[in-house]
């Protein structure tokens, strides 16, 4: 494979009246050293870096103006294989392509406008395929074909038969097959890209990966970016290979980190560029605290790294597919500081958390996790304790009695909890609890069960975990069945249930979310009682977020938001639909969903909806 000498950065710098999207050409070539040393641990990494600035933009790229908030946003993908392009997509989902090469644009089809952005997207040969997870799994392919016209077309392709879509890693194997391991299933599918099929490669094992690990021909190794086993607390994603042309159950191998940062640098992302030949571009994005003594600061470092083999006592991660071991040699590492109008996309907003139980008042963070509790029956104000700086918002939150838990799942899955004491202040204190010892925090389901403690579903781990509010400890509660609702469940006394939204069985392709019932005060394996979807939608209304309110004494309010097509008589448009049900016991024959803790039907009672057409400036929160 040839060596790529360019690497394309994106970076969004913010305007007041819209944001524009700079792309850079960062010159690899001048980053690899004749000879460089192998990367001996990570402590020494920290000070071999050096300070560079960014070249000019080489392009510029600017979306189409919307007065919806945050709906200004583009989305890059790179078409790589024979080509190393860039396309750009807009919130309309309209599409060109640049040729770094050339600096030159050319237009490309448009996406369905149903293909919600940002989506996971892989190029095989010439041909760039795009799965979107927010759309029960819309799957579409840029297809190039090279005969009259040589151009692409957009194709419909089928997405693969399962609950859930949202891809953790992926792979091109064989130069035709997508691998991929998705949020939940567990297991990896494979997309035959010349019959356009999927089917089941493993199921007891998942790729370990981040994102998109791609071949490396050298090595006969896969190459991406995982969790390090070295430093579980910070959540580092580390180079690694992988070897899958073997048999099941493969061994990863990973890297030492190739560059530390200093204490006061917070990691927010790091991707992986493929260079070719065996070199590779780790790009790692940092900012500071915001009482930092020059305030908050934003910071990129790319480093070039080469991995050679080597005998076996220099071996850094493990043989590779011929036999031998393999270490990774570091070349040169530049820091970029990031002007205050490169912003990280969506760091302006603020959060709302449901202080619920005795209390039913809200809270609100912003960005630099100050609060505030609003007490809507008494219509006031009142301070709160701040956040530590690094809970990354949004959080997943739950209230328990007077008390608010919040885990981050961004940042290593930290967990706090405001922490009623009614002594002589009667005020909250902010608490540093255990996070769960888990690999992966990204919750999925929680619900609070015998009123001290949280059970919760996590991306990636399957199983129930259980945090005891009064011990302030972990447990496992299963491992073999998972909570199967969407965001918070809650119990409800009078059936003795809990309830929440889950996947409706019945519209598997519209991924709808319906009332749902559980008893989990049972065994395992319990029976989820779903009841019908409350409200039909018409053709135009295109479903964006559900979520569900629990009012008490079995009644319910389940909030709908839509939105029309961009190209809809009137342009977009934003709704809210609000549906007040009701769920009692009743005879088998009129069963809804299934019985109860104590037996007997149960069923839901629709009484009033309502749609209120949200303008245009209008974002929102259901609490």
């Amino acid at each position: 494979m040839s060596v790529r000498r360019f690497v394309q950065l994106v970076l969004e710098e913010f305007a007041p009246r819209r944001s524009n999207y700079t792309l850079r050409n960062i010159d690899m070539d001048r980053f690899f050293l004749p000879r460089p040393s192998p990367v001996p641990s990570a402590a020494a990494a920290a000070d071999a870096v050096e300070y560079g600035s960014l070249p000019c933009p080489a392009m510029t790229f600017y979306p189409p103006s919307s007065s919806l908030s945050g709906n200004q946003n583009m989305e890059f993908f790179l078409l790589g294989g024979n080509h190393n392009m860039v396309v750009a997509a807009d919130q309309s989902c309209r599409t060109v392509l640049y040729d770094p090469g050339e600096h030159a644009v050319r237009t490309m089809p448009a996406l369905p406008y149903q293909v919600t952005l940002p989506a996971t997207s892989v190029t095989v040969g010439d041909d760039l395929y795009i799965l979107d997870v927010d759309d029960g799994g819309s799957f579409h392919g840029l297809i190039y074909e090279d005969g009259l016209n040589e151009d692409w077309r957009c194709c419909a392709l089928p997405p693969p038969a399962l609950s859930d879509f949202e891809v953790d890693s992926y792979a091109v194997i064989g130069g035709t097959d997508i691998w991929l391991s998705t949020h939940g299933n567990g297991g990896i599918y494979c997309f035959d890209t010349v019959r356009h099929a999927w089917s089941t490669v493993a199921t007891r094992w998942t790729l370990p990966f981040v994102g998109l690990a791609e071949y490396c021909h050298e090595h006969g190794l896969w190459f991406g970016l995982s969790h390090s086993t070295r430093d579980r607390r910070r959540r580092s994603l580390v180079l690694s290979a992988l070897d899958l042309d073997g048999g099941e159950l493969p061994l990863l191998r990973s890297f030492p980190m190739e560059f530390t940062p200093p204490d006061a640098l917070n990691l927010v992302s790091s991707d992986l560029v493929n260079l070719g030949s065996g070199k590779f571009c780790i790009a790692r994005f940092f900012r500071t605290d915001e009482d930092h003594r020059d305030g908050e600061e934003l910071f990129a470092v790319l480093t070039a790294v080469e991995v050679e083999r080597c005998d076996d006592d220099e071996d850094d991660a493990g043989g590779g597919a011929n036999g031998g071991g393999l270490r990774m040699l570091k070349h040169r590492s530049e820091m970029y500081k990031l002007t205050s109008e490169m912003i990280l996309s969506g760091n302006q907003n603020m959060e709302f958390f449901l202080l619920g139980g005795n209390h039913n008042m809200v809270v609100a963070a912003d960005q630099s996790c100050r609060t505030v509790l609003y007490d809507p029956g008494e219509h006031a104000v009142r301070t709160m304790p701040a956040l530590p700086y690094q809970v990354t918002l949004p959080a997943t939150s739950v209230t328990v009695g007077d008390d608010l838990y919040i885990l981050d799942v961004d940042d290593g899955g930290s967990f706090h909890g405001l922490i009623y004491e009614d002594g002589l202040n009667e005020d909250w204190r902010c608490c540093a609890l255990p996070p769960p010892a888990l690999s992966d925090f990204e919750v999925d389901s929680y619900a609070v069960i015998g009123g001290t403690d949280i059970w919760l579903s996590t991306h990636g781990n399957g199983g129930i975990y259980c945090f005891d509010t009064v011990r302030h400890a972990w447990s496992t509660v299963a491992t073999r069945w998972t909570l199967p609702f969407v965001g918070l469940a809650e119990y409800c006394h009078e059936h003795g249930l809990w309830f929440g939204l889950s996947h409706s069985t019945r519209d598997r392709r519209r991924r709808s979310l319906v009332l749902s019932a559980l008893d989990l005060d049972g065994g395992e394996l319990p029976l989820l009682r779903s009841f019908p979807m409350e409200f039909t939608p018409p053709d135009a209304l295109n479903l964006v977020s559900s979520d569900l309110v629990n009012l008490g004494s079995g009644k319910f309010c389940i909030a709908r938001f839509f939105r029309t097509d961009e190209d809809h008589r009137d342009g977009e448009e934003l709704f809210a639909v609000l549906t007040a049900v009701e769920v009692e016991r009743c005879d088998d024959d009129e069963d809804d969903a299934g019985g109860g803790a104590n037996g007997g039907g149960l069923r839901m009672l629709k009484h009033r909806s309502e749609m209120y057409k949200l303008t245009s400036e209008m974002m929102y929160w259901v609490l």
